[in-house]
């Protein structure tokens, strides 16, 4: 018998749930939160601490964002996850977040890294950036 990897499983999941996905709006509450659920459940069985973000909607192409959640040892279920997505002509996944440029005057501010959200350990930071305040791609503290 062959075994289907988790993310084999979550690709397939994804492609029949893919007109929802790609029609996601995150201004639809009810919708939303069951999609998220959906989309957190399914990465969560190729890794606990994988995060995901999607792109704009009304798009010809959507972005679908994996990322870390800051969690350095997810790298590699990152980059295996992205690797094992399937071509889509509506889809381009991104594997991690790319941080947006900071400019900063030198010697004006001091950045540092966050303490940890203080809600990380909950099901609600693992949902997109888009539902949930406390997951951004990456918070810095500027003093």
């Amino acid at each position: 018998m062959i075994k289907i990897t988790a993310q084999v499983q979550f690709w397939n999941w994804f492609i029949r749930n893919e007109p929802e996905l790609f029609n996601f709006d995150p201004t639809r509450e009810v919708k939303r939160e069951r999609l998220l659920d959906e989309v957190a459940s399914g990465l969560q069985k190729v890794d606990p601490d994988l995060t995901f973000k999607f792109g704009p909607n009304g798009t010809p192409k959507r972005e679908f964002v994996i990322s870390i959640g800051g969690i350095h040892r997810t790298f590699p279920a990152v980059v295996s996850l992205a690797e094992a997505a399937p071509p889509r002509d509506r889809w381009q996944v991104i594997a991690f977040i790319e941080l947006d440029r900071i400019r900063v005057p030198s010697g004006c501010f001091r950045v540092t890294q966050p303490a940890a959200c203080a809600c990380e350990a909950s099901k609600e930071c693992r949902r997109s950036a888009a539902s949930h305040p406390h997951q951004r791609p990456r918070k810095l503290h500027v003093s």
